[in-house]
């Protein structure tokens, strides 16, 4: 698995006014699945371990060949289709989004010039255009091969009046509670349906197509209080005389991803909360 770094402003951790969504992934596919870690699609061909952990979702999957001689995957063959609109994972640009994925959560970055800058949850976006990037991946006996990220969600999502509530021990003050809102969603009804669909084969030419197709869905929304999603810093380090926080929330997992809830939404009524 690659490591993993996220990075949002302190600022957020200090107000009682923002939330955060954390969203549930679920296979449709029979033949994917539960390791406890992640998703993962298995057959006498290939491993497929799925990954969605980050901000609005930053989705990616590797490939491991389980065989004993080569296979050819054609990326423009492959996409993901994200609510019936197909994302190609290969393009004649070659434009790409590159973004950061991790697992911590701080105040600011250093850049390789050694200024500090701050970053948005979920880490800096940046764009980048890859020159050497192949159509065709070659890939080796037991090989594994990694894909590009897509976000998979564009914002936050506003829940129905009946969602359910539920009062929990704050995780960053366990002294006290704080409310959390849950809005379950079945395959015909989820506000996000994943295809990703691969295209392999044991030739070059492709005479010989082997088809995968994998499919998720969102099966819960939660929304919570910022600060009780962090829940408390695992870490601290002092940099350029800023203190600079790490977290690892409880909700963490590569099954799930969050959305930050901007201040202006006040949907619901524990904005007034007092945490």
């Amino acid at each position: 698995m690659r490591p993993i770094v996220f990075l949002c402003l302190i600022t957020l951790l200090l107000s009682c006014r923002t939330a955060v969504q954390v969203v549930d992934m679920q296979p449709t596919s029979p033949t994917i699945k539960d390791n406890q870690t992640h998703y993962v699609f298995d057959n006498d061909t290939v491993r497929i371990a799925y990954h969605f952990w980050g901000d609005k979702g930053q989705f990616w999957f590797e490939i491991q060949n389980k065989l004993s001689v080569p296979i050819y995957i054609d990326w423009k063959k492959s996409n993901l289709v994200n609510n019936n609109i197909p994302y190609p994972y290969w393009d004649d640009n070659k434009q790409v989004n590159t973004l950061s994925v991790g697992k911590g959560y701080g105040a600011s970055v250093i850049r390789s010039d050694g200024v500090a800058v701050s970053a948005s949850i979920g880490g800096a976006v940046s764009s980048s255009v890859i020159t050497a990037k192949e159509r065709i991946t070659f890939l080796s006996p037991q090989a594994i091969v990694y894909s590009r990220q897509h976000r998979i969600a564009r914002e936050y999502f506003i829940l129905a009046k009946d969602a359910t509530t539920s009062e929990v021990p704050h995780d960053a003050k366990p002294s006290k509670n704080t409310v959390v809102y849950s809005q379950p969603f079945a395959d015909d009804n989820t506000p996000i349906r994943l295809t990703n669909f691969i295209t392999l084969s044991f030739s070059e030419d492709f005479k010989d197509e082997i088809f995968v197709s994998n499919s998720f869905f969102a099966s819960m929304i939660r929304e919570m209080d910022t600060k009780h999603f962090f829940g408390k810093p695992t870490s601290s380090e002092e940099i350029l005389s800023a203190t600079h926080y790490t977290y690892e929330p409880k909700t963490q997992s590569e099954k799930r991803f969050y959305i930050e809830v901007p201040q202006d939404y006040d949907h619901r009524s524990y904005w007034k909360l007092k945490n």
